[in-house]
């Protein structure tokens, strides 16, 4: 099993990005197939959920939530998550060097520290994250959770034409 944050299921998801980042829907596309391929899981913290839940109506959340549970396996933020989040914010000096490093905010790094102690509590060792100051703040804290942060994978090369078995 894999974890993903907010921006990896918005663009594997919903298959959407904003124009300057149009690339990352491709890439979330290929971590989907190699998932689907392995016959694995993804595994989203419930406050990921809330976060993409947000930019829905009242009337089309329940629909969008259902559908999400249908496909992926929604980690509630439970005992165990807090109490591994409780450790990681006491270690106030690794924080504040992440905060110090990408001007992240204490409120912003509170929810970060409980989605990533969400994933270590399920014992999952890859955790996909494009956003990078949550990026950092995993890196920092990865011999503490042992999860490993990644970026999303390439897609595989395209050929130019079917005259050209060379993929470019």
């Amino acid at each position: 099993m894999i974890a993903i944050d907010t921006q990896v299921l918005i663009w594997g998801f919903k298959k959407t990005a904003t124009p300057n980042r149009q690339h990352m829907v491709a890439k979330a596309a290929e971590l989907f197939r190699q998932v689907s391929e392995q016959r694995d899981k993804i595994l989203i913290p419930s406050l990921v959920i809330s976060e993409v839940l947000v930019k829905y109506s009242d009337d089309v959340r329940p629909v969008v939530l259902a559908e999400l549970g249908k496909s992926f396996f929604i980690a509630p933020f439970d005992a165990p998550a807090a109490a591994i989040a409780a450790k990681l914010y006491a270690d106030r000096s690794t924080w504040k060097a992440s905060r110090d490093a990408t001007g992240n905010s204490r409120q912003c790094i509170k929810v970060d520290i409980s989605i990533l102690a969400t994933v270590a509590a399920n014992s999952i060792p890859s955790f996909y994250v494009e956003d990078n100051r949550l990026f950092d703040l995993a890196k920092r804290y990865g011999s503490k959770t042992n999860v490993k942060v990644m970026r999303l994978p390439e897609p595989p090369a395209k050929q130019t034409s079917f005259l050209d078995d060379t993929p470019k």
